[in-house]
Parts: C-alpha cells; structure tokens; sequence
C-alpha cells in the first residue's frame, strides 16, 4: 500500500502520542508521583499506590465519557479535528505542566488531566480514519500506524535514555521526559489538523 500525504499526516498522530504512553504513562509518571509523596510524606507508598490507581481508573470513566458526548456533537459537526486538537493540546499542556511541580496533588490533577485527554483523543483520531482510506484500506493503514506508533514512542524513550546515563538526577531526568513527551505529541499532531480534510454527518 503506498500512502499519499493525508494518510501519512492522519498516520503521524499515533507515533505523537506513543511517546505519552511510553514515557508518561508507562514509566516516570507513577516514579515521579511516588517520589513526590516520599519527599512531603502525607500518604504511606500503599495509599499512594491506591489513590494512583484510583485517578487513573477516574481517568478511563471521563475519557469515555468525554469520547461519547462530544464525540457525537463532533461527528454532528464535522468537528473532530477541533476535538482532537482539544484532547491534543491539552493533554500535552498538562504533560509540560508536570515537569514544573513538585506537589503530589498537583501531579494528580495534571496526570488525570493528561490521561483523560490521551484516551478521548484517541478515539478522535480514529474516527477521522473514514476520511483518509477506503473500508478496504483501513485494516492495513491501522497496521502501519499501529507499527510506526511503537517506532514514535521508541525514538524519545532511547533518548531519554541517553539523556539517564550523563545525568544522575532522576527526578531532572523525568521532568525532561515530560517535555519531551509533551512537545513530541504536540507537534505530530499538527500535520494531521493540516492536512486530512474532515465532512460532517451527511455530508457527501
């Protein structure tokens, strides 16, 4: 399958956000949340432990609430591109937000913030799949965003990697993860509201 610019440009969002997931979600933010709490010593590691999963949990039911309600008005619309660069930029403005706090309540507005903002846009993206392929392409166009989404989360994962063996402080360390992770989402989110061209329900 060749792509043409559309595609490519529809396909770039899923490596943008992979570095979220990769970075954020899967590795320094519970660190980082953990340390906070050890550092201002309110909450022993097991209420800690329990309230994070409590957020992230709050975090699936107002993403999928969020995806339902204006995921309907944006398909009414025509509108899931401003959606998706709603979800988008949010999210990614409260990704950056975390690398400037130091209170552990604050990374857990900004995390469910980010969390919830990662999974509706998800479900904005996909949805804008039907003006990129035909039925018979979307299987294997999911397929190659789905692969190159692994690559777009490696790339700055390897970095920040790197980044870890010159630097010995962890928390600095995370704190570049989030920035990274934040302005890599950001800006592969761009070319997608740039170029794939979007039509209301109805519309032909």
């Amino acid at each position: 399958m060749r792509l043409d610019k559309p595609q490519w440009c529809w396909l770039l969002y899923d490596p943008g956000n992979a570095a979220f997931a990769l970075l954020v979600r899967a590795v320094f933010a519970p660190l980082f949340f953990l340390f906070c709490v050890k550092i201002q010593g309110h909450w022993s590691e097991s209420e800690a432990t329990a309230n994070w999963a409590l957020t992230c949990s709050l975090s699936g039911v107002a993403a999928g609430i969020l995806s339902l309600y204006f995921g309907a008005l944006a398909d009414a619309a025509g509108r899931r591109k401003l959606a998706l660069a709603i979800a988008s930029f949010g999210g990614s403005t409260a990704t950056l937000a975390l690398a400037f706090t130091s209170d552990y309540r604050c990374v857990l507005v900004l995390y469910f913030a980010a969390l919830a903002a990662y999974m509706a846009g998800n479900s904005f993206y996909d949805s804008l799949l039907v003006f990129v392929a035909s039925p018979a392409e979307y299987s294997l166009l999911s397929s190659f965003a789905y692969g190159f989404g692994y690559l777009g989360g490696l790339l700055p994962f390897i970095g920040i990697l790197t980044l870890g063996l010159l630097l010995k402080d962890k928390i600095v360390i995370a704190r570049c993860a989030f920035i990274l992770a934040a302005v890599w989402w950001a800006v592969f989110t761009i070319p997608l509201l740039c170029k794939v061209q979007e039509k209301a329900a109805g519309e032909s």
